[in-house]
């Protein structure tokens, strides 16, 4: 995984940070590509670039912006966005490997067998 490969792609030209797992790297890509298609379509290479890549609260979160005045990021960008956004919830941020929904503490949780939470992580014990 290569996050540095980003740093002088039009695509990240006013990305103010990019930190992700890196299990979440084809999530990445996956939005890269679409970003890529729909700039392409729209004849600019940095329509709608991407200003930010973090987990916020432990969940995979992308921003993005443009620098055109005019125009406005259509809905379907967003919803695209969150589609591949909750995709990555399904997967395991430490080995990528697709998480498996059970009950814990009454509660349905989706968790990587590899990486299960025990009871000392999950309430500090």
């Amino acid at each position: 995984m290569n996050k540095e490969k980003y740093r002088n792609d039009p695509l990240f030209s006013n990305c103010i940070s990019i930190d992700y797992p890196d299990a979440y790297e084809c999530f990445v890509e996956e939005i890269v590509s679409f970003l890529r298609k729909h700039n392409t379509k729209n004849g600019k290479s940095n329509l709608i670039g991407i200003s930010q890549i973090k987990m916020k609260f432990d969940v995979f979160t992308v921003y993005v912006s443009t620098e055109e005045d005019n125009y406005i990021i259509p809905e379907t960008i967003y919803d695209k966005l969150a589609t591949i956004q909750r995709k990555a919830f399904d997967y395991c941020k430490h080995c990528g490997k697709k998480k498996t929904q059970m009950v814990i503490d009454t509660q349905v949780r989706k968790v990587c067998f590899d990486h299960f939470p025990t009871r000392k992580t999950m309430y500090g014990k």
